[in-house]
């Protein structure tokens, strides 16, 4: 009885309801009657319909009624229309739907809607609760919750799950936001709201119980309204807020400007997490490692006060060596006071040597001898002569003065014994030296002398007494200022020097230097095992231990630790935590990472 319409643009419209109703129309219409047109609009819609009306009052080919003729439709919990037939509409067939004030048209055995609206509201099963999951709706599509007996309306809105977002345009993301209608009597509030006891109070009751942070000072069963729920759930959000501004973690090279105390700061630079800790009674804090309640904090405090003692022993040695550079000292001094003391008193010896006797009258041992021998040849000889003398005297009386004076001269000449003593009255000079000698003796001594001098061999310390100090500065605090001055072996056109000694800083021994002197402990085989230079201190291996009686081996330690180990282990333990907590997703695994990560430390 229908005219079959056959869509030509292949769209559904206004143009195409009304181009349908036109052909129905035409179908009853008589031959050489020309076709009404009608706008594409709802007024050109009504009008086609209005004629299509009045010209079949017997079989106008639209029902109108609550129901399809033949049939009915209900509307799916996914908001499309389901129906049921005893007689299968024919295309073009209208419905107009008394229930709404809406019409419909049959196409392919189903019915459309020819305003483009929703139909019927969807209505969900009572134990449901869900809303549909519809995603053809239209402004103005209803949904009745049976389950808990509210009305609800589509407004155009839908909620991204992806990131939260509110959007008017749907995707394969988004789901549909209905809005509750309230009663007209009454405006429903949270306050008036009712909730699911059974459901909320278990869910809430599981919440407190495994919860560190939320509210616990609350009875579940006294959850009635959805305000009720509305405040639990603020309190519950400020403590989380509270506590994750307090449990966040910072990651930067230098740690928070105004930290919170159990705030977390991790050191990139470093790979080390600490806490911000505020001592009880105390108005300010100080950034402690996390594991300072460990063994870790345990060694590295063992660490730093074996670092202080190491400084504090190096300043005992310094002093020990500071203390036998002034004794050293000290003794030179007094050793060079008694060399002056002896020089002078040799001066003074020298000086008290009285001047050599006048010898003139003296002669010496060998002209001594000689004389004798010659004077014993004379003699020889003058016995011969006397001899003859005597002889050809014999008969000569008349010459006493002659024999006087001959007897006078023979008894004026040095006898024999005469002779020895005055060889034995004179001095010997062998062991004496001469004033020139000494001046020259002491004008070249090139040593150490009182107002100083220059060393230039080998000085040998062969002390008796042990107790004293080799080198004493101690006399005044000034006397070991720049003790010692040494030239640096650098390849600049600049000379540099290091020195050592006291200064004008209290308790303060020194080593003084202004370019890139290094200050290290060289071994024969190992090479230089420690360093101090301008940026700090340096060793290949630092080790905190106990220390015990040096043996034929050396040093002799106890209870090592290797400091330089530890260190590289807690880099690794940190750097797997780091990458522990940028992968973890729950409380859980951060626990046991950790946990693994801690485990050989």
């Amino acid at each position: 009885m229908t005219a079959k319409y056959e869509l030509v643009s292949g769209t559904y419209d206004y143009g195409s309801i009304v181009r349908a109703l036109q052909a129905q129309i035409a179908q009853n219409l008589e031959s050489g009657q020309d076709i009404q047109s009608y706008p594409y609009n709802y007024e050109g819609i009504t009008l086609a319909i209005q004629d299509l009306t009045f010209q079949l009052t017997d079989n106008p080919g639209a029902d109108i009624g609550p129901t399809p003729n033949g049939g009915d439709v209900t509307i799916d919990e996914n908001g499309n229309p389901q129906f049921s037939y005893s007689q299968t509409p024919n295309d073009g067939d209208l419905w107009f739907d008394t229930r709404q004030g809406r019409l419909f048209i049959a196409y392919e055995s189903q019915w459309y809607q020819t305003n483009g609206g929703d139909g019927f509201p969807v209505v969900t099963a009572d134990t449901s609760g869900d809303p549909p999951s519809a995603s053809n709706l239209v402004i103005g599509q209803f949904w009745y919750d049976r389950h808990v007996g509210i009305l609800y309306i589509f407004a155009g809105q839908y909620r991204d799950l992806a990131d939260g977002t509110i959007t008017t345009i749907p995707s394969a993301t988004t789901v549909p936001l209905w809005q509750q209608l309230v009663d007209t009597n009454e405006v429903q509030t949270t306050a008036t709201l009712p909730l699911v006891p059974t459901n909320i109070d278990a869910k809430i009751a599981e919440a407190i119980t495994q919860s560190n942070f939320l509210p616990d000072n609350v009875d579940p069963a006294q959850f009635v309204h959805q305000d009720d729920a509305n405040l639990y759930f603020v309190d519950s959000l400020l403590a989380l807020d509270t506590e994750l501004k307090v449990q966040q973690v910072t990651m930067s090279e230098f740690p928070p400007s105004s930290p919170k105390e159990g705030e977390l700061w991790f050191d990139i630079t470093d790979i080390e997490m600490s806490i911000f800790y505020i001592e009880p009674g105390e108005d300010y804090g100080q950034w402690v490692p996390i594991f300072s309640t460990t063994t870790i904090d345990q060694e590295v405090t063992t660490l730093q006060r074996g670092a202080i003692a190491e400084a504090n022993a190096r300043l005992g040695a310094d002093n020990v060596l500071q203390a036998g550079l002034d004794a050293l000292t000290q003794s030179l001094a007094l050793q060079k006071t008694e060399l002056v003391g002896t020089l002078n008193s040799l001066q003074a010896q020298i000086t008290a040597i009285p001047a050599p006797a006048d010898l003139s009258d003296y002669v010496t041992l060998v002209k001594e001898q000689t004389d004798y021998t010659n004077l014993q040849n004379q003699i020889t000889a003058n016995d011969g002569d006397i001899s003859i003398l005597y002889k050809s005297l014999e008969n000569v009386t008349s010459d006493a003065d002659t024999i006087a004076a001959l007897q006078s001269s023979v008894a004026s000449c040095a006898t024999s014994s005469e002779l020895t003593a005055v060889e034995n009255s004179i001095p010997s000079l062998t062991g004496y030296a001469t004033e020139t000698y000494v001046n020259s003796a002491i004008n070249a001594n090139t040593g150490i002398t009182q107002v100083g001098g220059t060393l230039n061999g080998t000085l040998t310390i062969d002390k008796t007494d042990v107790g004293v100090p080799t080198f004493d500065y101690s006399t005044n605090d000034w006397d070991g200022r720049l003790s010692q001055k040494y030239q640096t072996y650098c390849n600049m056109s600049m000379n540099h020097y290091a020195t050592f000694g006291t200064n004008n800083n209290l308790y303060e021994y020194a080593w003084a230097f202004d370019d890139n002197e290094d200050f290290c402990w060289n071994h024969g085989t190992n090479g230089k095992v420690a360093s101090i230079d301008k940026s700090g201190i340096a060793a290949t291996n630092f080790y905190i231990a106990t220390f015990g009686a040096n043996t034929n081996d050396g040093r002799s330690l106890a209870t090592t630790i290797d400091v330089g180990a530890h260190i590289t282990g807690q880099k690794a333990a940190l750097t797997s935590l780091r990458t522990a907590a940028a992968s973890a997703t729950t409380l859980d695994e951060l626990k046991t990472a950790i946990a693994n990560a801690l485990a050989n430390l």
